[in-house]
């Protein structure tokens, strides 16, 4: 619990302190790249004063992306969009709801790294929300993270998989990547205001390629890309209790 004071507070300290430099240095420059920077240092920081170890697979064999990708989660916790952000090997956009947009300095430099607002209560707001996503897809060539849940387990369990990213993919004719998180249900689950030191593991699955695909297909795309994500996570649940990696 002192834990969890200690790194939150300081991580908005951190945030107070260069965030502000951050956003006039890519306001002048017109790139958002230093904003990445200072968000994967302090990151970093807080994950490693939090006592949390990251184990990551499959993130350097990705071949160099053509263009846009989906990169496609699960979500255990709190803590997976962080996890997942500092390993993905470009600087990605995402969906985020639109709270999250409210707070000062991390609302703002989301806008400028081109982030896309969502009203999950809004069925309209969302479809436009993934037609302007798929926009700048295609024109400007930005990747997406996109949690195809919805929302975080609440049992640590994977839940069914929304159709938005199989749309989004299919749409720019982007590859699709799933990537399993693995114990972040177990430091942080949802409900619970204090997080646990501990290890946490991240594997980027082989891409899926959406070439030549139409809408018809985006059932199966869906269906293939939390299967994937499924016999992952249980390949490293078996690992665990056997001792291999």
């Amino acid at each position: 619990m002192i834990r969890t004071i200690f790194v939150v507070g300081l991580t908005f300290v951190y945030i107070f302190i260069f965030g502000p430099p951050a956003l006039l240095i890519s306001f002048v420059s017109g790139s958002a790249r230093v904003l990445y920077i200072v968000g994967r240092a302090g990151a970093k920081m807080a994950f490693f004063l939090g006592g949390m170890s990251l184990e990551v697979y499959g993130h350097r064999e990705l071949p160099v992306p053509a263009r846009a990708r989906v990169y496609v989660p699960n979500h255990e916790s709190i803590i997976d969009p962080v996890v997942v952000f500092l390993n993905i090997p470009e600087d990605i956009a995402a969906l985020g709801k639109k709270e999250f947009f409210r707070l000062p300095i991390l609302g703002r430099a989301c806008r400028m790294a081109g982030f896309v607002v969502v009203d999950r209560q809004n069925p309209e707001q969302r479809v436009k929300a993934r037609e302007k996503a798929i926009r700048l897809m295609k024109e400007k060539g930005r990747s997406f993270l996109v949690f195809a849940e919805g929302t975080r387990s609440t049992d640590g369990r994977l839940r069914p998989f929304k159709k938005g990213a199989a749309i989004m993919a299919i749409e720019a004719q982007a590859e699709i990547v799933p990537i399993a998180v693995h114990g972040g249900f177990a430091l942080w689950p949802k409900g619970r205001w204090y997080f646990r030191p501990g290890p946490v593991q991240v594997r980027f699955l082989d891409p899926i390629s959406t070439d030549g695909m139409t809408l018809d297909d985006k059932d199966r795309l869906t269906e293939e890309c939390r299967s994937r994500i499924a016999a992952c996570l249980a390949r490293i649940d078996t690992g665990r209790s056997t001792g291999s990696p």
